[in-house]
């Protein structure tokens, strides 16, 4: 091994080893700085492959290869080691290559949609040729698939790693990728996807950090092959930073530079010269003469992803040298293996730390001649009918322009059309800096920055895609604005909850007659969210009465509108009718379409009429669809489903696994209105399960300062003031929101919030309790919801004492399988004296299977007050051990068997053995009965046990 990680090599020789065995994609990430072994792990593990007669595929991408799509993937392609292939496999090869490589009819009719149709189907016949490949090559035994340099990849390349490592079925493969840290807005959702993959087991994250004393010590004995002192380990370890790369170069310099002393061990540093170069220039130090021919090639070099030789020409442009002298150093280049050949015979530098190295030695304006010289050059070739690759083109072009040049723009234009349908986030890079390069106050360049924009939307990037068009909304006079144009500009601002803006941006449209639809959709939509009922009722209407049954995404995305305007204010039979038409819809689109569009049913199935059943039937769907896409879905709909689901159903953990591994993405992309929804369920778990703390901390968080706040947002923060002592203040923001909903007749937010308004009003003002619960209920009579019906008839049933009102609250919680919910309608109804015994003890279990501790220890409490007046007298006198006495003190004090083994530093299972030993002494069945004769004075516990 290069440097002593020993510990990691293992874990990836186990994973290629048990690969079979599994017949699932595993991933392994190598996460570390340049330089500290990562590529030298993955190259290590390729080699054990083909000793072992496996196949392997290694790819990496580059700084200068972003703009191209699946450039990672298409470069493992050139690189297959392992047995020769298969007559089989040979075509599916090709066809992998034909499937990257293809030419992209842009079908783009100049109408901004929510999806991009072309990008799903491009990707599905990607995903179909590799999976056909890696199946032919995982006949015989496990495939290795090597991506370096991820944190370079191009973000069709991304999606298409994340639909393997899901999606690929029976077959034993290993996908090796590394990255380096440091880089969110591009890796933060590959980490956060892998990291969602290892809590599957289904991936292993290592991280690779600096290499210690001991370490560098033993690479300097490598290296020089002599024991080294403490005072040279010292110095190489401080000046390398840990790096193993830097290290070997330092060492190599100051042996050079006969600067350490060889003639005895230790051999011990004697000379401080190097101490005046970077970590960089050493490296470049120890393979280049200063102002050599092989250092003005390399840097030549550089500016290349990738560098064939039928372009030997440019290097003598760049370089000034002859073409014999350009063959040679070349060639030394080669033989000093500073450089590789790939399958497709072009050249690139075995080590992309050199690579920077040596571009990072060019200067500013050396560096943009460069380019501009191999742009010159291409272009020229492209002019006599050579095919030049328009990414490699493109690239070139960009880098050496200073100032706009719309002849510059043309061909990033060109270059962001070839991505579109391959990879819209890949195209918005490219508009970027075609719009960067034309007038800033010419037509062409408002239409590529819409364009811009509406690949970040498509790519999950709401925050920049807002940004971007709030400008354009500010520049664009009303007259001049395309309904694409107010179609995009809305979608991005109420994304990012600028709610007012959308509406004004809508309400600013001069659509034709079939465009109507669509605008009358969203304002419904939006009006209403904004509190204008009447409005939102007028252009709901309207467009319920257009019964135009074209099926195409606009219109599908109107519908979707309509059942959020639906669900939100209570329309039964509406919602029925509309998700049946958009069944229909949904079943005329590819997967990765119906993978976009059908979270956002999902989200209002969960709290609307639909129920929670229909709910999960939908997200279950979701969750095949969207298998292996990383990133977040669009709107963040499906993973607010995810996580509303499980705290609905009780599933607490799991739903905060889920919220802990999206927040992240959702935080490093502005996708405001998921995140915050996310939070505040996050903030009500925590606080139902008793962790303050960090339910406040959650809270922190959610900004509560603009025009559009969540109900579910209001009810989180007035938790945690009304848990801090500032009743006042919660009650303020419950009421203040509570008349908001009334007044926009939104149902779903007028109950949240009530109930929770209710319990509050219970502790310090009970006859406005039993006002608003009665108003409440009233207001919801015509809506016939299984979820509000619980809310409003539970917060009856505590505020005016109506049993039958907490009993069909019970009832239909039960039905619907609401946990938590259920537990605390048991509550009420024994806390009415309803049958206490029973629903007490049903309460009790029921919290404590969510973990609610806090209402596990109310429900404990009311034990007390109501067995008091039945008391049936004491039990025989128990003999309890001390520590059998303090365990069942802390259970009747409501704690779970966890939260007393840890206050004990007992493990849990022990706490159970004494448990059940403690049952057997007291003749108690369980949990509930030994809590009530603790309370019932049946049982006397020891204040002091020894």
């Amino acid at each position: 091994m290069l440097v002593p990680r020993s510990t990691e090599w293992g874990l990836l020789q186990r994973l290629l080893g048990t690969a079979t065995e599994d017949r699932n994609v595993q991933t392994a990430l190598l996460v570390g700085e340049g330089g500290v072994g990562k590529s030298h792990l993955a190259f290590q593990l390729t080699q054990r492959a083909r000793q072992e007669g496996l196949y392997s595929l290694v790819g990496r991408a580059d700084e200068f290869d972003r703009g191209a799509p699946y450039a990672v993937f298409r470069d493992a392609l050139r690189q297959i080691g392992g047995p020769a292939l298969t007559p089989a496999a040979k075509q599916a090869l090709e066809r992998a290559r034909a499937a990257i490589d293809r030419p992209v009819n842009e079908a783009s009719s100049g109408v901004v949609t929510e999806v991009a149709v072309d990008e799903s189907t491009r990707v599905e016949q990607v995903l179909h040729a590799f999976t056909e490949l890696l199946e032919l090559l995982g006949t015989d035994g496990p495939v290795l698939l090597a991506l370096e340099d991820m944190h370079c990849a191009d973000a069709a390349s991304v999606t298409l790693y994340g639909l393997l490592s899901r999606q690929l079925r029976d077959v034993p493969a290993v996908i090796v990728l590394t990255m380096r840290p440091g880089h969110p807005d591009r890796t933060g959702d590959l980490l956060s996807f892998v990291q969602r993959l290892e809590a599957d087991d289904r991936a292993t994250v290592i991280e690779l950090g600096a290499l210690r004393g001991r370490q560098i010590a033993h690479l300097i004995s490598t290296e020089l092959n002599a024991i080294p002192s403490q005072h040279l380990t010292t110095f190489v370890t401080e000046r390398s930073g840990g790096n193993p790369l830097f290290a070997k170069a330092l060492v190599a310099q100051l042996a050079n530079e006969a600067a350490i002393d060889l003639s005895h061990e230790p051999v011990t540093l004697i000379g401080s010269k190097a101490q005046e170069s970077s970590p960089a220039g050493q490296l470049l130090g120890r393979f280049f003469s200063a102002g050599g021919t092989e250092l003005r090639m390399g840097k030549a070099l550089s500016i290349f992803a990738r560098f064939p030789l039928t372009q030997l020409d440019i290097l003598q442009r760049l370089t000034d040298l002859d073409a014999d002298a350009v063959t040679a150093t070349f060639d030394s280049l080669v033989a000093k293996k500073l450089l590789a050949k790939a399958a497709d015979g072009g050249y690139r530098f075995v080590h992309p730390m050199m690579k920077e190295a040596l571009y990072d030695a060019i200067g500013d304006a050396e560096r943009r001649g460069m380019h501009a010289v191999a742009a010159e050059m291409l272009m020229q070739r492209r002019h006599t009918g050579i095919d030049v690759d328009i990414f490699d083109l493109a690239t070139h072009i960009s880098n050496s322009i200073s100032e706009r040049d719309p002849a510059a723009a043309a061909v990033a234009i060109e270059a962001a059309e070839a991505a579109w349908s391959r990879s819209p986030l890949l195209a918005a890079e490219w508009y970027h800096r075609a719009a960067d390069l034309l007038p800033t106050d010419s037509e062409e360049r408002i239409a590529v920055l819409i364009r811009e924009a509406e690949g970040l939307i498509l790519s999950g990037r709401s925050a920049p895609a807002a940004d971007l068009m709030e400008q354009l909304v500010h520049t664009v006079p009303p007259e001049r604005r395309s309904i694409e144009f107010v179609r995009l500009a809305s979608r991005a601002l109420f994304d990012t909850l600028r709610l007012t803006e959308a509406i004004e941006v809508l309400e600013s449209a001069r659509p034709e007659p079939s465009e109507v639809f669509g605008i009358q959709t969203r304002l419904a939509n939006l009006l209403s969210q904004a509190g204008r009922s009447g409005d939102a009722e007028k252009y709901y209407v309207a467009a319920m009465s257009n019964p135009d049954p074209a099926i195409n995404i606009a219109r599908t995305v109107g519908y979707i509108n309509l059942l959020s305007f639906a669900s939100a204010t209570g329309r039964s039979d509406d919602v029925a009718a509309l998700r049946r038409i958009l069944q229909t819809h949904f079943q005329s689109f590819p997967p990765t379409i119906r993978a976009e569009l059908k979270p956002t049913v999902t989200q209002f199935a969960v709290q609307g009429p639909a129920g929670l059943g229909e709910a999960e039937s939908d997200f279950a769907e979701v969750q095949r669809l969207r298998e292996g896409i990383v990133g977040v879905s669009s709107g963040g709909f499906a993973e607010v489903s995810e996580v509303m689901i499980g705290w609905l159903r009780g599933r607490w953990s799991e739903a905060l696994a889920s919220a802990q591994a999206t927040l992240p993405m959702l935080e490093t992309f502005g996708n405001e209105r998921p995140l915050r929804v996310i939070r505040a369920i996050t903030t009500l778990i925590l606080s139902d399960r008793g962790e303050l703390d960090e339910a406040a901390a959650v809270c922190e968080k959610l900004r509560g300062t603009g025009a559009f706040v969540d109900p579910l947002e209001v009810v989180a923060r007035a938790r945690i003031a009304r848990l801090r002592g500032d009743s006042a203040n919660a009650q303020q923001m419950l009421r203040s929101y509570y008349e908001f909903a009334a007044r926009a007749r939104r149902y779903v937010y007028l109950s949240l919030v009530a109930h929770e308004l209710v319990d509050v009003l219970l502790e310090s003002n009970p006859t406005q309790a039993s006002v608003i619960a009665k108003r409440n209920f009233e207001l919801l009579r015509p809506v016939s919801w299984s979820l509000l019906d619980v809310y409003s008839l539970r917060a009856l049933g505590a505020a005016v004492g109506d049993v039958q009102a907490a009993h069909s609250a019970a009832l239909i919680a039960q039905r619907e399988g609401l946990t938590f919910e259920h537990a605390k309608c048991q509550l009420v109804l024994g806390e009415l004296g309803t049958d206490a015994d029973t629903n007490l003890a049903a309460a009790f279990d029921g919290f404590d299977a969510v973990g609610a501790t806090p209402w596990r220890q109310r429900t404990a409490s009311a034990k007390s007050s109501s067995d008091a007046a039945r008391h049936t007298g004491n039990q025989p006198t128990v003999s309890l051990t001390p520590s059998e006495t303090n365990i069942a003190r802390l259970v009747s004090e409501g704690m779970s068997n966890k939260q007393v083994a840890a206050a004990l530093h007992y493990s849990a299972k022990t706490v159970e053995v004494y448990l059940s030993r403690i049952y057997t002494k007291t003749g108690h069945a369980g949990r509930y009965e030994l809590i009530r004769a603790v309370y019932q004075g049946a049982l006397v516990l020891d204040e002091s046990p020894n």
